[in-house]
């Protein structure tokens, strides 16, 4: 996993993010607005299961403000605390869910703020 094509980013290493920014970004090569990922956001992709976690349509240009409302609404909707006790599991389930969608599209795009 070298340096080929025209996309250089050093917030994607090639040590197994090839595989996260096919799935997310499409090809290195040839670029286009779909390949782009910069400090202003990412293009969410079809088929992107932490971009369907946090409810982002496919396609949309997420900045990080964007993932960080998203995660707000996600979170809010699928608290465990908001849901009856037959449900509960499942929403804690999806709740988790969402924070490691966020977690992991956030790291990855560079819109996590220092903690």
């Amino acid at each position: 996993m070298g340096g080929g094509g025209g996309f250089a980013d050093s917030r994607l290493r090639d040590d197994g993010d090839e595989a996260f920014f096919r799935a997310y970004f499409g090809s290195r090569e040839g670029g286009g607005d779909r390949a782009r990922v910069d400090a202003n956001g990412f293009y969410a992709r079809a088929g992107c299961e932490h971009c369907e976690a946090l409810g982002l349509k496919s396609s949309e240009f997420v900045t990080p403000e964007a993932l960080k409302t998203a995660l707000r609404e996600q979170a809010l909707k699928w608290h465990p605390d908001r849901h009856d006790d037959e449900k509960k599991p499942i929403a804690e389930a999806r709740f988790k869910r969402v924070y490691d969608a966020y977690e992991y599209l956030a790291e990855r795009a560079g819109a996590r703020s220092s903690e």
